[in-house]
């Protein structure tokens, strides 16, 4: 019972805390103050050390939690936010496909003019378990990666069609 008091006290000072930014990366100077809040709280219950311990572990699990579906529910707002799609036949349409890592195939035509970050907020839309990436066309090989991302699609040469794939990017990659 104390241990469940003492994780629901926890929890709740996370919350209020905010102990994890709205991407899910942890702020040291807000996981102290936290901390420091939930060692008075358990003082003030008369909760043992060990069961504080424990007690803020199921907090920091449940504040990652909590920022990762905030991720999520971000991603998948850009996916409202996206121009309307071009009618079947429009010669101002590009149709780009995305083959994805797990072999998922999305397909979507975009205004020739829009710039490439509407296609990556399409896929960030579209499957919200991919985060840092690149995309690659094959032939041409091309690398496109983040400063490409204001270019228009016009502009980078994918208009008429494109196949795309995505390529995750690593702490290496510098575009």
């Amino acid at each position: 019972a104390e241990a469940a008091a003492a994780a629901a006290a926890v929890t709740a000072e996370a919350e209020a805390t905010g102990a994890a930014d709205s991407e899910g990366a942890e702020d040291p100077a807000k996981e102290a103050v936290a901390a420091a809040d939930v060692t008075v709280v358990a003082a003030a219950i008369g909760v043992e050390a060990v069961t504080v311990a424990a007690a803020m572990a199921v907090a920091a699990a449940a504040a990652a939690a909590a920022a990762e579906r905030r991720r999520r529910e971000k991603r998948l707002s850009k996916g409202l936010a996206l121009p309307l799609e071009p009618a079947v036949g429009d010669s101002q349409a590009t149709t780009v496909v995305v083959k994805l890592p797990g072999g998922t195939r999305l397909s979507r035509r975009f205004d020739k003019e829009s710039p490439l970050q509407s296609v990556v907020d399409w896929i960030e839309s579209s499957d919200t378990d991919i985060y840092e990436f690149d995309l690659v066309s094959n032939y041409p090989r091309r690398d496109l990666g983040a400063s490409s991302r204001g270019s228009t699609l016009d502009a980078l040469g994918l208009h008429p069609a494109v196949t795309l794939f995505t390529k995750e990017r690593s702490e290496s990659d510098s575009d």
